[in-house]
């Protein structure tokens, strides 16, 4: 039997020549070292238990005990209960498998979530960039996939549940990055402006090159040409550029 937060834990005591002054409450993982819950002086003899605070993460057996105290002093004999319980007090653990790189094309983010010790993971939830909340029961599956296919940048919160409802703090996932479109060229420029069978020196290709998504930071645009209707393209050739906007090509 599994349990969580608080327990009211309750006890019967009497006294044939006196009166009851105290019913004390312990428990132990072990049935040799107890820990006091805590003392009731009047009738009905019962306490709450927060067991957040005594145990708040998974103890797979938990023992209670319960004494009184009368009026003279006197113990008496000590009852503990004649079965254990488990207490999982500690949610689980969700993570990602998102690396932190660009994407060009629509992928999936893996959550997987562990229960250690506990009573098991019960459903991941998430919220993709503030949309409604999805939530999956994990019960036939290690993973849930979410998929990303909006272009840009996007967040996503997730979170996990047990099966007794010990939800894992929301956990959020920023710079999501998925760019499907390529960059674009304009302002195609060839100096001199008329080439003719007369035309001296080189020839020289212009273009700007922009990117909306993940920038062209880094990237090099690359030209092919041929010259009149008997030769074959000869393969990309790299341009060069001074300021990593507008890129040239001299023939």
């Amino acid at each position: 039997q599994w349990e969580k937060g608080s327990l009211k834990i309750e006890a019967e005591a009497s006294d044939s020549d006196g009166t009851i002054s105290t019913v004390q409450f312990d428990y132990s993982n072990n049935k040799v070292d107890w820990n006091r819950i805590g003392s009731i002086t009047t009738s009905p003899y019962a306490i709450d238990w927060d067991t957040k605070i005594s145990i708040p993460q998974v103890a797979s057996t938990v023992w209670l005990k319960a004494n009184s105290i009368d009026d003279d002093g006197d113990s008496s004999k000590e009852y503990i209960i004649p079965t254990s319980f488990k207490i999982d007090n500690e949610p689980p653990t969700t993570s990602h498998s998102y690396d932190g790189s660009w994407q060009n094309r629509d992928f999936v983010i893996n959550l997987t979530a562990t229960d250690k010790s506990g009573m098991g993971v019960q459903s991941i939830s998430y919220k993709l960039n503030n949309a409604e909340k999805q939530t999956i029961p994990t019960n036939s599956q290690t993973s849930v996939p979410v998929s990303i296919t909006q272009e840009g940048i996007s967040t996503l919160e997730y979170w996990g549940m047990d099966s007794l409802e010990n939800e894992e703090t929301h956990k959020v996932l920023t710079n999501i990055f998925l760019d499907k479109t390529s960059p674009s060229f304009t302002d195609w420029e060839q100096t001199p402006a008329d080439v003719t069978e007369d035309t001296t020196g080189s020839l020289r290709i212009s273009v700007k090159m922009s990117d909306k998504g993940s920038g062209i930071t880094g990237k090099i645009a690359q030209f092919d040409y041929h010259i009149g209707t008997s030769t074959k393209y000869e393969g990309l050739k790299n341009m060069t550029s001074q300021d990593g906007i507008t890129w040239f090509y001299d023939i």
